[in-house]
């Protein structure tokens, strides 16, 4: 996503960065969506994965899993604070030839919100074919 918005923008700076959703709602829509499978939301992919693994931290160290959850809450909020100034920050006066996903860009990006989903809603068909290896390296 940020390559998108760099092409457009010639910059990948937050701090000039600005106001995007304004010129850009289905660009803001995807963004959304897949920072949110980065912060670890339910029903998203990255939620199964940083739950298995707390799961299995707190299970060998309680403490150590506690610091990973304390880092996990300080990179949801530094990243939807980070999407808060990109698309909903004060526009900046680069965006007037500023341009929406095209079709092509929507079409790449479809199967990775699908993909977002699927793993969040339904991980057992990923974790189905981890099992037999992780198995193995635990020796049962």
């Amino acid at each position: 996503m940020i390559e998108m918005i760099h092409i457009r923008l010639k910059t990948r700076k937050i701090s000039e960065l600005g106001g995007i959703a304004g010129k850009a709602p289905v660009m803001a829509a995807f963004f959304m969506i897949i920072l949110l499978g980065t912060v670890a939301l339910p029903l998203t992919n990255g939620f199964v994965g940083e739950f298995l693994l707390l799961l299995g931290l707190f299970s060998y160290q309680p403490w150590v899993a506690a610091i990973a959850g304390i880092t996990i809450v300080m990179t949801a909020v530094y990243l939807l604070k980070m999407n808060q100034r990109v698309m909903f920050g004060k526009p900046m006066e680069s965006l007037a030839e500023f341009s929406d996903l095209s079709t092509r860009e929507i079409l790449v990006l479809s199967p990775l919100v699908v993909m977002i989903f699927w793993i969040g809603i339904y991980p057992v068909t990923f974790l189905q074919i981890a099992e037999p290896a992780l198995l193995k390296i635990l020796g049962n």
